[in-house]
């Protein structure tokens, strides 16, 4: 039987970075939990996962940009060839170019937020802009902002004093852009992606439905928002919980049954618990992809996404790194199930990966900016191996 927590023991620290990389140590019943799940056959996994991550390392940082798969819009609808669809699930992600014109919805979006940084002054989260606009102006905001005639036109966004995440979700532009016949038919080809391998599975894989989210900008030369590399969803829930444990089943059953895992088998995520310990930036539904559509032309440096792009062998030793650690006298990996260790694991929060949790993933080498997209290009995750690099300016 797997242990769970009392009550008193769902007391750590600060969920930062720095706990993780500090050693903050889980609670006594998770060297239980990995007692528990532990099967000598995982031994000969961890050595295969291994000789896989040398391998991988190396054509990352040879390819850099180019491991990432990258196709038009008109291949994607043309089909794409049984090669290409296995090399986006081996490697998590996809850049869509076209599709959708670089029209006018992207300058819209773009307008509204740098006319809120000139007006914002940092003195509240929440700033009505409506004396600051000229009333012929404000017609139009109401438009594009889906507001009634009349209504304060206001805006939130953080960080508070230097603003690149707007909290903006249904401008005209935002809603342009999901509603969009390219944007549908994209998802529902990486819907098609994924299956179910239970016939019973209460989902449709057919219908996308996109959730609203915001709108970002970067600053040049920003080094202050910056996001560590990390995966969502969750991050001991992996582990203890039963149910989303078994949607890596095939990973810790030992031997060599993690090259059989399927990341893309929608059956047993639907009642996968992601959150056991009151994550306050948690959501509860099951996202196939996450993804964005750009506003403008970036590229490496310019503030972009970072992205581990080895999806089928980074999550096989990402699952299996608890049970072994680093023995600093002989400088080799052996069995570790002494203690309550989950590298880059927090209660309450995301999965961390760094150099010293994980260092088999070499990040410096791996994690490798999203190539250069142009306004309307599309960029998607199958799991969230992201994070923000400084924009040099």
């Amino acid at each position: 039987m797997v242990p769970t927590a009392s009550a008193e023991e769902l007391v750590v620290g600060p969920l930062s970075i720095d706990s993780v990389v500090s050693g903050n140590r889980l609670p006594s019943h998770f060297t239980e939990l990995k007692k528990a799940l532990w099967k000598d056959e995982l031994l000969q996994s961890w050595k295969e996962v291994l000789a896989e991550l040398d391998a991988a390392v190396e054509k990352i940082s040879t390819e850099g940009g180019a491991a990432i798969p990258r196709v038009s819009f008109a291949e994607m609808k043309a089909g794409l060839s049984e090669d290409q669809v296995k090399a986006i699930k081996a490697v998590g992600i996809l850049v869509v170019t076209g599709g959708i014109p670089q029209e006018k919805y992207s300058f819209d979006v773009r307008l509204f937020c740098d006319l809120h940084r000139k007006l914002w002054d940092g003195s509240s989260r929440f700033k009505n802009m409506s004396p600051l606009i000229p009333p012929k102006s404000q017609v139009k905001f109401h438009k594009f902002l889906h507001l009634k005639s009349g209504a304060k036109i206001t805006m939130a966004g953080f960080p508070a004093d230097n603003i690149q995440i707007f909290e903006m979700y249904n401008s005209k532009g935002q809603v342009a852009a999901r509603v969009h016949p390219a944007v549908i038919e994209t998802q529902r080809f990486l819907l098609s992606l994924w299956h179910a391998s239970d016939p019973n599975t209460q989902i449709s894989l057919d219908n996308p439905i996109c959730y609203f989210d915001r709108a970002r900008i970067r600053h040049a030369g920003d080094t202050t928002f910056v996001l560590d590399p990390h995966i969502d969803n969750g991050s001991v829930e992996r582990w203890e919980d039963p149910t989303y444990r078994q949607c890596y089943q095939e990973i810790l059953d030992g031997g060599s049954a993690w090259r059989n895992h399927d990341f893309f088998d929608a059956s047993p995520r639907l009642d996968a618990v992601q959150d056991m310990h009151d994550n306050s930036n948690q959501g509860s539904i099951f996202r196939a992809w996450q993804g964005w559509t750009s506003m403008s032309r970036t590229g490496p440096g310019e503030g972009t996404l970072r992205v581990l792009p080895m999806l089928a062998v980074a999550m096989p030793y990402i699952m299996l790194r608890p049970f072994f650690r680093l023995n600093a006298e002989n400088n080799e990996w052996e069995v570790d199930l002494d203690n309550p260790d989950f590298p880059g694991s927090l209660l309450g929060g995301k999965q961390f990966l760094t150099p010293e949790t994980h260092p088999h993933l070499r990040l410096d080498k791996t994690m490798v900016e999203i190539p250069t997209v142009d306004p309307g290009d599309q960029v998607y995750c199958a799991s969230a191996f992201a994070y923000t690099s400084p924009w040099k300016g």
